[in-house]
């Protein structure tokens, strides 16, 4: 044991953690190869600096941990991008300028050329997010858990915006995109496809009272839900032959209207 930390004997495995332990800042050493699943559960540190590359790691080895600082230096490269979609008191991570596969800005996570949005800590400090005007493509867990961003701005690069990667802001009120891009639109702070013919994600925390989808939005990506705190009537399109990959989320809804023929509808959309 180094400081409360429980390494295997040859200093390539970090066991455990504890409680006790005496650093609020770890830095782990560049011979460490492997970490156990377990290893910073109830532990209270908050920064953690990755000295050098470690291989096959994945979301559960920081899963629940009270990390609020994460440092990447030049040779830690190997990470999955989803690494720490479950560190829910996250605010920043930062990269050293050497690293030749990532980069961040603000304390968040990019690829290096900053043409990919990888992750946005869950309590960064921004409140509205405008993607850098680099970004082409966001990933599918971007935003996940973040409890912060309020109003996520798309530039006119943006082609590809994974499955899911907007949907679980739990501050989200908005979405906008920029007039000139090609693939995407929005409309009352939802985002669509450039033709308004499928709904590709809807603010969690959506403010509006009343609402009507486009007449001409007849598909819903499967990672999406329509959902707000505040919103009572919701106006379906009357085009929709089957509502079974639309889902809601609507507490205090009081009038969903619908004018077209009966759809078939899925048991779980509600």
């Amino acid at each position: 044991m180094k400081d409360g930390v429980i390494y295997s004997k040859d200093m390539t495995k970090l066991i455990f953690v504890t409680p006790t332990a005496d650093a609020k800042s770890l830095t782990i050493p560049s011979g460490i190869k492997e970490i156990d699943m377990s290893a910073f559960s109830g532990s209270g540190v908050a920064e953690i600096n990755f000295a050098g590359d470690i291989k096959d790691l994945n979301y559960l080895n920081f899963n629940d941990a009270k990390i609020e600082t994460i440092n990447i230096s030049a040779n830690f490269v190997s990470f999955p991008e989803n690494l720490f979609d479950f560190v829910p008191n996250l605010k920043s991570i930062n990269v050293d300028s050497n690293n030749t596969k990532y980069s961040s800005l603000n304390g968040i996570l990019y690829n290096k050329n900053k043409t990919k949005l990888i992750k946005i800590p869950p309590i960064n400090p921004t409140i509205e997010y405008v993607l850098p005007a680099s970004v082409e493509e966001v990933a599918s867990g971007a935003t996940y858990l973040n409890q912060t961003i309020t109003k996520f701005v798309i530039g006119p690069r943006v082609t590809s915006i994974q499955g899911g990667a907007l949907v679980y802001a739990k501050a989200l009120q908005t979405i906008e995109v920029d007039s000139a891009n090609p693939i995407y639109a929005s409309r009352d702070g939802i985002l669509y496809n450039k033709t308004l013919t499928r709904l590709e994600a809807f603010p969690m925390n959506f403010q509006v009272k009343s609402l009507t989808i486009p007449a001409t939005a007849a598909t819903f990506d499967p990672n999406a839900y329509i959902s707000g705190p505040n919103l009572e009537m919701l106006r379906l399109p009357s085009n929709l032959d089957s509502l079974e990959s639309w889902r809601f989320n609507l507490d205090n809804l009081k009038l969903l209207v619908y004018d077209g023929k009966e759809p078939r509808v899925s048991k779980k959309i509600f």
